[in-house]
């Protein structure tokens, strides 16, 4: 039964998939009727996720894939009106519309997202090396392969799936093994930590630090891993080059702040879609100035509010009978959070005079402060959750 809805399920999101291929190649007035197709199918798919078993982490991520996929192709094909590049003698383009629909960064395009180390441009497709190349080399036709940047890619995306999988799996295990987590450990009244400063335990301060690292690295690791996956096939397979599939995630030398943390280490798979929404909702709903300090802050706000709505959405889908405030307040704590730390800088720099702090003492305190944001506010969208998850 669950083979059935696996393949129900994959049917569902195919039809959506090339809903938004042809959405791509036909003129905008048509755009809004495919959209309607294109969200269709892709709800279909949804509501399935819940019955399709993939595990608890597994079937988040798919939801997860499907909102930012609608909301992706909703801002292309009517919020930003993205049309394909012309190509000689093609008029339904089945490969740049494929492209597209799986490019939420908006890679190669005049709206990409920012903040994304792009690796130099490489091979457009396979070949075997040429015999100008074989020339230029000692090494014979296999080794000239191996070295070719193709090659190397997948041989680097290889190593960081199977490092990822043994890391978790080796967490999982010594978890099971050694870490003994209560029920007691979640009560509401653990919800709050500086309040009951006086009388928190070592256990509460031990538990949420595992919470915050737990969160963080267990959420990166899985989706570099999925990334790396997705990765192999299609670069393996030549559908893609190299180029199109940089590092899902920034350098954790951004995340000396909140702002650097959302806004450069974090992913950027909604930055695109949801900013485009929320520019025009500033500009043709409430008339906002968009380089106003008003405008922008709305917008931002807007992007923080929307990650936490989706979160929000797929927590319902997977079952959970609660925790649906707590993710979009979890994700809206982020932009108070940049706000804080704006006005404290501000005022920081105008008390010294624009005083720099050693970067090595500067980059600790970052990084403990980002540490500090995540103590306080991860434990109150993450504990209610515990009580009322599915069964997987």
């Amino acid at each position: 039964m669950e083979i059935i809805t696996i393949l129900r399920t994959t049917a569902w999101f195919s039809l959506s998939l090339l809903s938004g291929i042809v959405g791509l190649n036909v003129p905008q007035k048509y755009r809004p009727l495919v959209l309607l197709s294109l969200v269709s199918f892709a709800l279909l798919a949804f509501w399935n996720v819940s019955d399709a078993k993939f595990g608890i982490k597994g079937t988040e991520s798919v939801a997860m894939l499907i909102v930012i996929y609608i909301s992706h192709m909703t801002c292309v094909l009517c919020v930003e009106q993205y049309h394909l590049p012309t190509k000689a003698g093609i008029t339904f383009d089945f490969v740049g519309g494929y492209k597209m629909i799986f490019n939420a960064r908006w890679l190669g395009t005049p709206r990409q997202s920012p903040n994304i180390h792009l690796d130099k441009p490489m091979e457009k497709e396979c070949t075997s090396p040429s015999d100008k190349e074989s020339k230029l080399t000692d090494s014979s036709p296999i080794r000239t392969i191996l070295q070719k940047p193709r090659a190397v890619f997948l041989r680097n995306r290889l190593i960081s799936l199977f490092t990822i999988s043994a890391i978790l799996q080796s967490y999982n295990y010594l978890f099971e093994k050694y870490i003994v987590l209560e029920g007691t450990d979640f009560l509401p009244t653990k919800l709050t930590y500086f309040r009951r400063f006086p009388t928190v335990t070592l256990r509460e301060t031990l538990v949420r630090t595992w919470l915050v690292s737990y969160w963080t690295f267990y959420s990166v690791g899985l989706y570099t891993a999925l990334h790396d996956l997705l990765a192999l096939f299609f670069v393996g397979t030549c559908l893609d080059t190299p180029a199109e599939w940089p590092q899902l995630f920034g350098s954790i030398k951004d995340a000396t702040s909140i702002r650097g943390f959302w806004g450069r280490y974090w992913h950027r798979l909604v930055y695109r879609s949801y900013t485009s929404y929320g520019v025009f909702i500033s500009k043709n709903i409430f008339r906002l100035p968009q380089n106003s300090i008003v405008g922008r802050m709305f917008i931002n706000l807007y992007v923080f509010a929307m990650s936490g709505i989706a979160h929000a959405v797929a927590v319902r889908q997977l079952g959970f009978s609660c925790g649906y405030w707590e993710e979009i307040r979890f994700y809206s704590s982020g932009f108070l959070g940049i706000l804080l730390e704006t006005l404290v800088l501000a005022a920081f720099k105008k008390i010294t005079g624009g005083y720099k702090v050693n970067q090595t003492l500067g980059n600790a305190v970052g990084y403990a402060w980002v540490f500090l944001y995540l103590f306080t506010v991860l434990p109150k969208s993450q504990y209610p959750k515990l009580w009322c998850a599915p069964s997987f």
